[in-house]
């Protein structure tokens, strides 16, 4: 919708015949308007304006836009947004549409003080990231040529706007200089075909935290601008003549969240553990079941924690794969940075014996590099000789700042590497830097619209998000979005969350079984009713001074099953437990008096724990940028959360911080919900069942597309709530996906053909 802008300073167009442009009513009758060339020479050009200026091309009553319709016979049109940035997009032929931007280019509001186009000035054009390459030209010949010909500045940025497929081309110089280079991009352009999926930038996505080479919310309201190569610009690094900027994530902090309710799916760790000995849950149409640790659910029948053996289920587990484990564990350096780690094949878990040669790569600073090899090469020696591995630091890339670090050997071997390793980065990496200074990862929400935005083979479908927010308005005062708490030991939670990963079986018919109380579990249940057992036999394991300090055999003992088939990832799990164990008596000795270091504030006890508890460091780097999900450490918040609600202990702020929890099951429901979709390749690899590996490019986007698509499902829900109710809406992505995870179980026959990825990691 174009609108006047009130509070823009008038400035119409001038008589067209005074500024060099005949008039309609003087053209002969064989050419009434200005036409194009040729029919075939039709372009478009989208040039991005800051909102304030939309009235100047618009003008009062639409008199400015009007004139430039009809005197050019061309479509121009600036709609209408939100936020600070507009899109004018013009179409017509290349020359019509140079002589529009001259026409518009004095009346945008920082050059209306010039007489004349004798002034410096900036235009933001918008292009297919396919297109890219045109402008550019082999190693930057073509740019660089128009640089010199057209005697203007040229940015091209290397981010894509938010949730599209444009990249912005920042053109800076004389104004009629500028819109000769215009031109001659748009004839370069215009003879490459678009390749890929194409999605236009829409403003009213407009994210800061992005840097796409937009306009920020100071520039819109008056602040500094600066012209002709020292273009503003969100970031300090560049590189080369493509200027690619980064900053640091922004952090958004956000309202109350109401106590968790949970569903569990019976062989995989999902939303925390329930408390032991107390099984009631408030439901007004629930029922109490005595089980192990006083587990509350929504639908299903009785026997809601069966395996579920036959179905798809036995893809829905919290695979476990170390390979971007931290601390003790394997991945992760220390506590300013992260493994980037991507395995390369492979299956076996870290207690495996022998089996086949497989190769991993990790990435570091290469700053960190010295830490792991030591002088003359020593500590490399070392832990080569140690882990039997293979072991192979190459130099870092021209312009990078990372080294990547190739290992080869047995599972069993790379995971004695990544863990010695790791150790050697946290013992010696202080000494060498001081400390290693690296951005910090983009936290969960930003992470997932960086992602989305970006996404090759998970797209979010605006129709689904609204689908779904109907769906939820409908439900807004049912017992499915609302919430119960219930009340258990802040330390067993911090015991079970931390060991909350991988129950699946290599074999669906090899089950670990625990049998408590008469009834047999599988699953994430016998985690918990291991833990629950323990403490009956007066074993101490929800106090840190004994599981921080507990053998592996007696770790062994209390997760024990009572079949031949162990639980899996044994090894890992006691290296999670005893590390968080140690962490705990750090900081005064139970996990209370540790997270209370966070203040009541939700966000910063995810940071916390993040921080300090390496095991929950749920990161990756995607297209260049740390990311983070922080599945784990989100659910942990959360559970104690509820702890402190039903003690009556409120006061936890921030916890709307949360998002949705970044795993298997949810992703699933969304896609067959319509608010995910697929690629075809993507789809028919996970129909083949293939391991997509931690980290790898597309198990990413499906996890941060999900938290997007959440994230957009909760504002428009809460718009709905506003817009009809007149209430404000205190649902948010934590309780919305405590709706989606029962839902999908509960209708996990009909979305059958909907496969589930495959990962193995610690993270969920």
């Amino acid at each position: 919708m174009e609108t006047e802008i009130d509070q823009q300073e008038e400035t119409s167009f001038g008589n067209t015949e005074t500024n060099g442009k005949r008039p309609a009513e003087d053209a002969d009758e064989h050419k009434s308007f200005k036409r194009s060339r040729n029919s075939d020479e039709m372009v478009e050009l989208r040039i991005l304006l800051q909102s304030k200026n939309a009235g100047a091309v618009i003008g009062k009553g639409g008199k400015n836009i009007k004139a430039l319709r009809s005197d050019y016979n061309a479509s121009v049109s600036v709609p209408d947004s939100s936020g600070p940035e507009r899109i004018l997009s013009i179409s017509a032929d290349i020359e019509t549409v140079g002589e529009i931007l001259l026409k518009i280019i004095p009346t945008l509001e920082e050059y209306q003080q010039y007489n004349g186009m004798d002034f410096d000035c900036e235009l933001r054009l918008l292009i297919h990231q396919s297109l890219a390459g045109s402008i550019i030209g082999v190693k930057g010949a073509k740019i660089k040529e128009l640089r010199e010909n057209t005697k203007t500045s040229i940015k091209l940025f290397q981010e894509c706007c938010p949730q599209s497929t444009d990249r912005v081309v920042l053109v800076g110089g004389k104004s009629e200089r500028v819109v000769e280079c215009v031109k001659t991009m748009l004839e370069l352009i215009s003879e490459a075909p678009i390749k890929g999926r194409t999605q236009p930038y829409d403003p009213n996505f407009y994210d800061e935290t992005y840097e796409y080479g937009g306009f920020t919310m100071f520039e819109e309201r008056g602040g500094g601008r600066r012209l002709m190569g020292s273009f503003p610009m969100r970031g300090s690094r560049s590189s080369g003549d493509r200027g690619y900027d980064r900053m640091p994530s922004s952090r958004v902090g956000r309202g109350p969240l109401h106590p968790s309710r949970r569903d569990y799916d019976d062989i995989s760790p999902r939303r925390g553990p329930p408390p032991p000995h107390h099984s009631r849950v408030v439901r007004p149409s629930g029922r109490s079941r005595n089980m192990p640790m006083g587990h509350p659910h929504r639908g299903g029948d009785d026997r809601y924690y069966d395996s579920y053996r036959g179905s798809d289920e036995r893809s829905n587990d919290r695979r476990s794969r170390p390979d971007r484990y931290s601390d003790n564990m394997s991945g992760g350096y220390d506590n300013s940075s992260s493994w980037d780690s991507y395995q390369s094949g492979g299956r076996g878990s870290y207690n495996d014996m022998g089996g086949p040669v497989i190769t991993t790569q990790v990435t570091i600073p290469k700053d960190l590099a010295g830490s792991i090899i030591g002088k003359g090469g020593q500590r490399i020696k070392q832990i080569r000789h140690e882990s039997g591995a293979s072991i192979k630091i190459d130099e870092p890339l021209e312009g990078s700042e990372d080294r990547i670090i190739t290992i080869t050997g047995t599972q069993d071997q790379i995971q004695n590497a990544q863990y010695l390793l790791q150790n050697s980065v946290k013992q010696y990496s202080e000494l060498q830097l001081g400390a290693a200074i690296m951005d910090k990862p983009l936290l969960p929400r930003e992470s997932g619209q960086f992602v989305a935005g970006r996404s090759r083979d998970v797209f979010v479908e605006g129709s689904g998000v609204q689908k779904v927010a109907e769906m939820l308005y409908s439900l807004r005062n049912s017992d499915d979005l609302s919430a119960s708490g219930w009340k258990k030991v802040a330390n067993w939670v911090f015991v079970v969350d931390t060991m909350n990963f991988s129950f699946w079986p290599e074999k669906e018919s090899q089950q670990c079984e625990v049998t408590y109380k008469g009834v047999t579990y599988t699953g994430y249940m016998t985690l918990c009713a291991s833990i629950t057992r323990a403490m009956e036999e007066g074993i101490p394991i929800t106090d840190p001074v004994y599981f921080s300090q507990m053998s592996l055999k007696e770790l062994a003992h209390v997760l024990r099953s009572d079949n031949e088939t162990p639980m899996p990832m044994l090894q890992e799990r006691h290296q999670a437990l005893t590390e968080g164990g140690r962490v705990l008596l750090e900081h005064g000795g139970s996990f209370q008096s540790f997270i209370s270091q966070a203040g009541n504030d939700a966000q910063k006890m995810v940071e916390l724990i993040v921080e300090k508890i390496l095991s929950y460091r749920d990161e990756a780097t995607y297209e260049g940028k740390r990311i983070s999900f922080y599945k784990r450490a989100q659910i942990l918040v959360a559970d104690y959360w509820a702890v402190m609600e039903t003690k009556g202990q409120t006061g936890i702020i921030n916890m709307n911080w949360l998002t949705m929890f970044a795993d298997y099951r949810v992703p699933q429901a969304l896609v067959y919900l319509g608010v995910l979709r697929y690629s075809d390749s993507l789809m028919q690899t996970l129909k083949n069942g293939e391991l997509l590996c931690s980290g790898d490019r597309r198990e990413v986007e499906i996890r941060g597309c999900s938290i997007w698509s959440v994230e957009l499902i909760k504002e428009q829900l809460c718009q709905l709530v506003q817009e009809r109710d007149g209430q404000t809406c205190s649902i948010n992505s934590a309780i919305i996906d405590f709706y989606l995870w029962p839902f999908a179980k509960q209708h996990h026959k009909e979305m059958a053909h909907i496969p589930i990825h495959h990962t193995r990691c610690i993270y969920y």
